[in-house]
């Protein structure tokens, strides 16, 4: 596989192990394609995996699990439309398969339907009340919908089912970030020993302790941060957006350049994207790239003029550039 979505391939291990442990194979049945298709996954085919899960689908065989099984498939090949029709399926099929709301809600949050994306996961709640996962996921969302009370809330509960978990240890950290109750230093230390004791495949582990390096103004370890982050999750936007950010500040106009347009390509709705992208543009003397993005930016969030305009006028003064009076 050229590119190693391991966000996706996380929930991809899940539903095979998930649906392995239902699945059963009667003497003289047709051939297990669904089998076939989680053989070729493994092998980095995800086309061959594709395959087989249709030819399972086409047959009936365990077709709910079928359609979760090639919609993540699909997302690994970042075909998110067909990823989310194929989940949307599942559900249809089978309304108490947890692992479809999980990856239906992942890539709706990616379309940043985020509404739907919190229907899913209240959805798995409903059906797995301990579900730590879900306690988590749900409070990510509603910390990006500004809800930072019932993040919290959420994130304790999680702690309380299992506060020696990963998942546990995980939900405390971030409760402390959002309380902004400990130094920044202390975070970073808490992130460093997630990271060693169980969270090195996990991209949000890098990308908070990324934005903790960036605040403190290490921007070498930020970079490291941000760069590990999009190995391990090529989609996430603001990753992008940061490591944009940090490469500007570094001095790489074109790197920055580059990343934000790579955000804004994932996620066109990124008003940042749009403006920083303009801002380094105005640094290289690009100001009719520059006024585009300016533009665009403010046509998707018009309340970001104050912070846009201090930006402008920041990145004029360091070209010697005066507004007219």
């Amino acid at each position: 596989m050229d590119v190693k979505i391991i966000k996706t391939l996380a929930i991809f291990v899940l539903l095979l192990i998930a649906v392995s442990a239902n699945l059963a194979q009667a003497p003289g049945a047709p051939p297990d394609y669904i089998k076939n298709g989680n053989q070729q996954n493994a092998k980095g085919n995800i086309d061959a995996a594709i395959d087989s899960y249709t030819k399972a689908i086409e047959l009936g065989q365990h077709i709910a699990q079928a359609y979760l099984l090639r919609g993540a498939a699909y997302n690994l090949k970042r075909e998110e439309d067909k990823a989310l029709s194929d989940a949307t399926s599942a559900i249809t099929l089978d309304a108490s398969l947890v692992e479809a709301y999980f990856l239906r809600a992942e890539l709706r949050q990616s379309k940043n339907d985020l509404a739907g994306a919190l229907s899913d996961i209240e959805r798995v709640l409903a059906l797995s009340p301990g579900s730590q996962r879900a306690l988590i996921k749900h409070a990510e969302l509603k910390k990006i919908m500004g809800e930072d009370g019932a993040a919290v809330s959420d994130l304790q509960m999680a702690v309380d089912i299992d506060p020696k978990s990963q998942l546990g240890r995980c939900a405390a950290v971030a409760i402390r970030v959002i309380r902004g109750d400990v130094r920044a230093d202390e975070v970073v230390a808490d992130l460093d020993a997630l990271i060693e004791n169980g969270f090195k495949n996990v991209p949000e582990a890098y990308f908070h302790r990324g934005t903790v390096h960036l605040h403190l103004g290490h921007l070498d370890e930020a970079l490291a941060d941000f760069t590990k982050t999009l190995q391990l999750d090529p989609r996430n936007a603001f990753a992008w957006l940061h490591r944009g950010s940090v490469r500007q500040a570094k001095g790489d106009t074109q790197g920055a350049i580059d990343d934000y347009s790579r955000a804004i390509e994932i996620n066109p709705e990124l008003a940042w994207g749009w403006g920083n992208r303009g801002v380094t543009r105005l640094l290289i003397g690009d100001t009719i790239g520059a006024q585009k993005d300016f533009d665009r930016c403010l046509e998707i969030d018009a309340s970001l003029k104050p912070l846009l305009d201090a930006k402008i006028r920041l990145a004029k003064e360091k070209l010697g550039v005066k507004d007219p009076p």
